[in-house]
C-alpha cells in the first residue's frame, strides 16, 4: 500500500464496494464534468481528455470484458456529483465485508478448497486447504496477509485460495487487526504472533509469506520486523502490486480500482488511520526505507496498468541493490490486484496465471537449505 500522497475518498468508495460489475451497462459510458472526463467503449478504449488508450490485444478476452465493467464503474464512482454508497467509514467497511463473503465463497467453490478458522497465537486466522495436499515431510505452509488499505476484507481468502491449490500447500490467511480500532503495529504484531506459532511445527525455510497491496506492504514490512525480533526469516515471499512512485500519477486514469481521475487527496487518508501518529518514514511503515540485506528469494508481481506499477519496481530495485535473490513480473494491461479478481461470472486467465506463477515460486524456493 502507498504512504503518500493521501489516498481521496475515491480508493476508499472503490476498495469497500469490491467493485463489483456492473450489470446491463450501456455499450458506451461517459462521465463529463469540470476536470474529470472520462469513458470507455465495448472494447475497452479508454479515453481520457484527449487520450485514447486502447485495450490491447495481448489481454484475454475475459480480461477485456471485466475491464470494461469495472472501469465503468469506477467512472461513475469518480464523477464530482457523484453521490458517496457509504454515508461513513463504518458502512463502507460493512459493505466491503457483505461483498467479501460472496468472492470468498466463490474462491472455495470453485477450486474445491475448504476454509477453517484457526487460532494461532492469539490471532485469528483461516486455514485454507487444497483438494490435494501434496505429501511431503516436513511440510510446508504458506501465510497470506490480504490487502483492503489496512481497513477492508478482514477474512479475506480470495488470494490464498487459488495460490493453496495450485501450490498444493495450505495457506494460513492472517485475520489481521485493522485500524481505525488497532492502528500501527497492530497488524505487525498479529502477524509476528502467528509465525511463532508456525515455528512450533514448521522449520522457518518451509514458510513463505505473500500478500497484495496492504498486504505486499505488510508481507514486505513483516521481513524486518522478524529481523528486529531476533526471529529466522521465512524460506520465501512474494509481493504484490507495493504502492508510491511515478505510477500514481502516469497511470491514473488507468486502474479501474485505484484511480482518482485528478481528483483532489481530499478526505479519509487510509495510511494515516494506519500510522496513528507513527513516522510514515518507519521502514516498518514504508518497507521500502527498509534494509533487505539477508532477507529470502522475493517475488514481485504487478501490472501495467497497476497504480502501484512504480513502488513494485522500486522495491524490486531496492532488494537487488542489497543483494536479494528478486524477481519482478509485470502482466500487460493489468490493474491493481488483479491476481485477487475472482467474479461471479469469471476467473480471469491472468488472475489464474499470477496465481499459479506465485505457486510455482514457492514450491521451488521453500525448503531450501543452500
Amino acid at each position: 500500500m502507498t504512504l503518500r500522497p493521501a489516498l481521496p475518498r475515491l480508493l476508499i468508495v472503490l476498495l469497500a464496494m469490491g467493485c463489483a460489475p456492473m450489470r446491463d451497462a450501456p455499450s458506451r459510458f461517459t462521465s463529463d464534468s469540470g476536470r474529470f472526463s472520462a469513458r470507455v467503449d465495448e472494447h475497452g478504449t479508454l479515453t481520457l481528455g484527449e487520450r485514447s488508450i486502447p485495450f490491447l490485444e495481448t489481454a484475454s478476452p475475459e480480461a477485456r470484458a471485466l475491464y470494461v465493467r469495472i472501469m465503468r464503474d469506477a467512472i461513475a464512482r469518480a464523477a464530482p456529483d457523484a453521490p458517496s454508497p457509504f454515508a461513513s467509514l463504518e458502512a463502507a467497511i460493512a459493505g466491503g465485508q457483505q461483498r467479501l463473503r460472496v468472492r470468498n465463497e466463490i474462491a472455495l467453490v470453485r477450486h474445491g478448497a475448504t476454509a477453517e478458522e484457526q487460532m494461532l497465537g492469539g490471532v485469528r486466522t483461516i486455514r485454507v486447504t487444497p483438494r490435494v495436499v501434496e505429501s511431503r515431510e516436513p511440510a510446508r505452509v504458506l501465510v497470506n496477509l490480504h490487502g483492503g488499505a489496512f481497513l477492508f476484507y478482514s477474512g479475506s481468502v480470495v488470494e490464498a485460495v487459488p495460490v493453496a491449490t495450485f501450490a498444493q500447500i495450505p495457506v494460513v490467511a492472517i485475520d489481521y487487526r485493522m485500524p481505525p480500532a488497532h492502528p500501527f503495529p497492530a497488524a505487525l504484531d498479529d502477524v509476528v504472533a502467528v509465525y511463532r506459532a508456525l515455528l512450533e511445527h514448521h522449520r522457518p525455510e518451509d514458510i513463505g509469506f505473500y500478500g497484495t497491496s496492504a498486504g505486499a506492504n505488510l508481507t514486505a514490512a513483516t521481513v524486518l520486523r522478524l529481523d528486529q525480533e531476533g526471529l529466522p526469516r521465512p524460506g520465501a515471499i512474494a509481493v504484490i502490486s507495493y504502492g508510491g512512485g511515478d505510477s500514481l500519477a502516469t497511470n491514473d486514469g488507468l486502474d479501474p480500482y485505484l484511480s482518482t481521475f485528478g481528483g483532489s487527496d481530499s478526505g479519509l487518508d487510509p495510511i494515516a488511520l494506519y500510522a496513528a501518529g507513527h513516522d510514515v518514514e518507519d521502514p516498518l511503515i514504508t518497507p521500502l526505507k527498509g534494509d533487505f540485506r539477508g532477507a529470502p528469494p522475493a517475488l514481485l508481481v504487478t501490472g501495467t496498468r497497476d497504480l502501484f506499477l512504480s513502488g513494485t519496481t522500486r522495491l524490486h530495485l531496492r532488494m537487488l541493490q542489497q543483494g536479494v535473490d528478486a524477481r519482478l513480473v509485470v502482466f500487460d494491461a493489468m490493474w491493481h490486484g488483479f491476481d485477487a479478481d475472482v467474479n461471479v461470472d469469471e476467473e480471469i486467465p491472468e488472475a489464474v496465471e499470477a496465481s499459479r506463477l506465485i505457486a510455482r515460486f514457492f514450491r521451488e524456493q521453500l525448503g531450501r537449505t543452500d
